[in-house]
């Protein structure tokens, strides 16, 4: 934000997009970025089908504990490369080694470049 010449406005911005209220009806799609709403309480408004217990394991303490790994730098290449190779997987009578082999085919070259 230092470098542009709209900074207040993007201060404003962000602490609008970020204050309670809004962070808060965002929780119902991502996980709540104030500390101070990712529990699990809020948490089960918006998934009504996981127990406490599994929000708190899965959500709450990865996020808390959890590292953010570094990607590949052609991850959106390497997605469909994957998803094209496994289009043979979902026809009846399908060869999974085969398939399986020819995800590996299709993605090395990527890999190893």
């Amino acid at each position: 934000m230092t470098k542009g010449s709209h900074k207040q406005q993007a201060a404003d911005f962000l602490a609008y997009f970020t204050d309670a209220a809004n962070s808060a009806r965002l929780s119902r799609y991502f996980p709540p970025a104030r500390e101070s709403q990712l529990t699990t309480a809020t948490l089960a408004k918006a998934n009504p089908l996981f127990t406490a217990s599994q929000l708190q394991n899965v959500v709450v303490d990865g996020i808390k504990t959890g590292k953010v790994l570094p990607a590949h730098k052609d991850s959106a290449k390497l997605a469909n490369l994957v998803q094209n190779a496994l289009d043979p997987l979902w026809k009846s009578g399908a060869d999974v080694d085969s398939v399986l082999a020819g995800v590996c085919k299709a993605i090395n070259p990527s890999l190893s470049g």
